[in-house]
């Protein structure tokens, strides 16, 4: 059956600024739409390219949707290069949007609300607009960048005629609606990271050489994360641990660090696309996380890799002021989820022994469990 809008099959703009490839909840919710209601509506999502050496997203085939991409996000190019970048995404996704006319809009993040924004002033008040927040912004996060801030400018003036607001837990909503009140409460929702169903396809207990294996996945800072620390904590294990480190950064001062210490069991793995983690994840022990929280946004952080680590059976260590993941702590379960001070090798002592045998068990967070009420929105 046909979803209609004016006589025509419905249209729907997403709009990711950022390449989605760096957001596995956003391939996991465009997977979800094309696998459930392919042929139902016809989907563009505006996004730019990647890094040369990531895996490019592909949608569902037959599945109405379509990945158009402008422009290239480098962080190593300059200020006037940014800008004519985001210029050049706009333009050309907005004009490409009035000569096609969506009726629905859903956008990810403050910065991809321009367009929005624009084609509501275009197109009228018919059209449907929604947002889906990954992170939350503190207001001093928007004075930091003369862009953003006045994009989010223009998108203030879209909360009054938005028709759900969504974000990844309870407490960050209730941050946005302080800093916002003229964002309805009403319409605020919550879509946790979950990982999709088909990640729990069974462990990989084989390893018998009482080599406890940690593993990290996901984006990677230096100066962001306990690396150096937990490294350090590794290798004077003596054998007894080994940490691998899989990244999409070419992370040049992650490289040097292990080189100049001639670490022997922490080891940097490179990249490995999505699709193939749940795999690679039911080979370890204990999964990590690492964030050294400085912001609001980190402190009531539960991220995808939380629910990853734990579908895939792993135990999870995370920095203890992280509050966004203590409502899933379970120090007495398995897997466990286990808070851990970094900074005090006591601390990972305790962690390590409580954690010392494999979890045995998997947890079932499911995107499929939470997605159907925005998949509703979006097609209704």
């Amino acid at each position: 059956m046909l979803v209609l809008f004016e006589g025509v099959m419905k249209k729907i703009a997403i709009f990711h600024f950022r390449p989605i490839e760096l957001y596995p909840p956003a391939m996991n919710f465009l997977n979800y739409l094309g696998e459930c209601e392919s042929g139902t509506a016809e989907i563009r999502v505006y996004t730019t390219w990647p890094a040369s050496h990531l895996t490019l997203f592909v949608a569902p085939a037959h599945s109405g949707i379509s990945i158009i991409r402008y422009g290239r996000l480098n962080k190593l190019r300059g200020t006037s290069y940014r800008y004519s970048n985001y210029i050049n995404h706009i333009v050309k996704a907005w004009i490409g949007c009035l000569l096609w006319k969506p009726s629905v809009v859903l956008y990810y993040e403050s910065i991809s609300a321009m367009v929005p924004y624009l084609l509501y002033q275009t197109l009228g008040s018919k059209l449907k607009l929604m947002v889906h927040y990954h992170e939350y912004m503190e207001p001093r996060d928007y004075d930091n960048s003369s862009l953003i801030k006045r994009i989010h400018g223009m998108e203030k003036r879209l909360f009054s005629r938005l028709s759900w607001i969504s974000h990844t837990n309870a407490r960050r909503a209730e941050l946005f609606l302080r800093d916002e009140p003229n964002a309805d409460r009403n319409l605020i929702r919550i879509i946790p990271n979950y990982p999709p169903r088909n990640w729990s396809h069974g462990m990989d207990t084989n390893a018998t050489d009482g080599v406890i294996r940690i593993v990290y996945v996901g984006a990677l800072g230096m100066k962001t994360m306990y690396v150096s620390e937990l490294a350090n904590w590794v290798e004077a294990q003596g054998g007894r641990f080994i940490w691998d480190i899989y990244t999409q950064q070419n992370d040049t001062e992650l490289s040097e660090f292990l080189k100049s210490r001639s670490f022997r069991n922490v080891r940097s793995m490179g990249y490995v696309p999505y699709g193939k983690l749940a795999s690679l994840l039911s080979r370890y022990d204990i999964g990590v996380i690492l964030y050294r929280v400085k912001t609001d946004n980190f402190r009531y952080n539960a991220p995808n890799k939380l629910f990853e680590y734990l579908n895939c059976g792993l135990h999870v260590w995370f920095p203890r002021d992280m509050e966004g993941i203590l409502p899933y702590v379970n120090e007495g379960g398995r897997p466990k989820v286990v808070s851990v001070n970094y900074e005090v090798s006591t601390s990972i002592d305790a962690a390590a022994e409580s954690t010392k045998q494999h979890a045995g068990s998997m947890a079932s967070f499911y995107c499929e469990d939470v997605y159907p009420p925005f998949k509703e929105s979006l097609l209704g």
